[in-house]
């Protein structure tokens, strides 16, 4: 038995940092739940609803930034934070399926590499449960390989709920049948080779080309019809309320429309610090002894820094905010119908924060715009896709083009587009062939 003392060097979490980063996570309804509460626990805060001498106000209890904490783009990631919370309580909703495939993933992955695979994977997840971008895609804005994704992809699938990450539906009934022990084998070869024949149940073309009898495909069915056709079904379907952190709205300026980003500030009650205790804690014959004094200057750091936190967290959605509105105006304006998705990469060099910090500020954020209420989520995309016009004219040129007898599936007529270097989905290819009207293969048969 032998002795060794090693030096390392070692990153620890402040509290700070981990209280900071939940402010930057939290959806804006959740975010008055905590401040609500914090005005409850802590009697150093209070509501600031003054309306006069405010200018006074702002100068005799300004917040300077404390010491432990210099950047947000010096935040841990949120696989990081494991620390118990007890300062900043917060609200605790049923977990979504994303927040549960986050847990399962912190006790899955050990290495800090694959855990990050594995956030990134889960956060381009729909509300179903699929997978909505490419892993080659993935791979590069993580700088690692495919092969590497994908292995970290195989192992989220098999996940609760079984089969989430699944990247189409074929996919996914693949990965439940294989669970199934008496899963017949001629199962699988007539999901990889007539999938769409079996969706639209071509049941001629495929006894003819399987070879099988009528007995033996019914039984196949009968497998496939007991799987669900959503990964993610029965979990986070409860109904959620949600506030709009911003509002994107256009305004006469002198004469000129303008669109403007707002935040709805409105929401959050605004914070001070209470004169009453500030002045006990800097008058010391008004306290009775140090536990008093302690007790004071806890609650006011913990005070501050919420505060501190708040603000930080509005700068930081409203900058991106405001990129993502430069970046659309064009489409805002009609001059073209090319929506320009933006990608974190661009938008954290625009605004000077780091591209994941980019990519926690913008989960469950909302934006009340003249089309609706969206996510900010919903304004980027993993790639610079082409533009919109472009796409479309090629995919009407690829189907006028088609041999009418045989005529293209969308998974077909997504190869030619993506050889000829257009980086889309198949649920892209869908959506943009549903736009022009124009229907789906089968129904093109002449």
């Amino acid at each position: 038995m032998r002795l060794e003392q090693n030096l390392q060097t070692r990153l620890e979490l402040s509290h700070v940092l981990l209280q900071r980063l939940d402010l930057l996570l939290l959806p804006l309804l959740d975010l008055r739940q905590l401040v609500e509460q914090a005005i409850e626990q802590n009697p150093v805060l209070e509501n600031d609803t003054e309306k006069e001498n405010e200018e006074s106000t702002e100068k005799e209890e300004k917040v300077e930034p404390t010491e432990d904490f210099e950047d947000w783009d010096s935040y841990p990631k949120s696989s990081e934070v494991t620390e118990k919370k007890e300062e900043l309580p917060i609200p605790a909703p049923p977990p979504t399926l994303k927040e549960s495939l986050i847990l399962q993933s912190r006790l899955t992955f050990t290495e800090e590499r694959l855990l990050k695979i594995s956030e990134c994977i889960i956060y381009e997840l729909n509300e179903d449960g699929f997978l909505t971008s490419s892993t080659k895609g993935i791979a590069e804005i993580l700088n690692e390989d495919e092969e590497t994704v994908l292995s970290v992809l195989r192992k989220i699938q098999t996940f609760d709920p079984v089969g989430v990450g699944s990247r189409d539906i074929k996919e996914y009934l693949l990965i439940q049948l294989h669970l199934k022990h008496d899963t017949p084998e001629v199962a699988f070869e007539i999901i990889e080779k007539h999938f769409e024949d079996l969706v639209h149940s071509n049941s001629e073309k495929i006894l003819e080309s399987m070879n099988i009898t009528q007995a033996e495909l019914d039984e196949v069915i009968a497998h496939i019809k007991l799987c669900n056709l959503k990964p993610g079904a029965g979990m986070g379907g409860e109904i959620r309320y949600v506030l709009p952190d911003l509002t994107l709205q256009r305004v006469d300026d002198n004469g000129q429309a303008v669109w403007i980003v707002y935040p709805n500030n409105e929401w959050i009650p605004k914070l001070k610090l209470s004169k009453l205790y500030l002045n006990m804690l800097h008058n010391k014959d008004d306290l009775v002894d140090k536990d008093a004094g302690k007790y004071l200057r806890q609650n006011i750091a913990t005070a501050k820094l919420l505060i501190e936190g708040i603000e930080k967290r509005r700068e930081t959605i409203n900058k991106i905010a405001g990129f993502i509105k430069d970046s659309i105006l064009d489409f805002l304006d009609n001059k073209t119908r090319n929506f320009n998705f933006v990608t974190l990469e661009e938008v954290g060099a625009a605004i000077g924060r780091n591209p994941s910090t980019v990519s926690r500020a913008i989960q469950d954020k909302w934006i009340q715009t003249p089309y609706g209420l969206l996510t900010l989520k919903s304004f980027f995309s993993m790639h610079k896709p082409k533009a919109y016009t472009e796409v479309t004219k090629r995919l009407q040129e690829v189907v006028s083009g088609e041999d009418k007898k045989h005529p293209l599936r969308d998974d077909q007529i997504l190869s030619i587009l993506q050889n000829e270097g257009f980086k889309l989905a198949r649920t892209t290819v869908v959506k943009y062939r549903t736009l022009l009207g124009i229907p789906p293969g089968h129904k093109r048969k002449q």
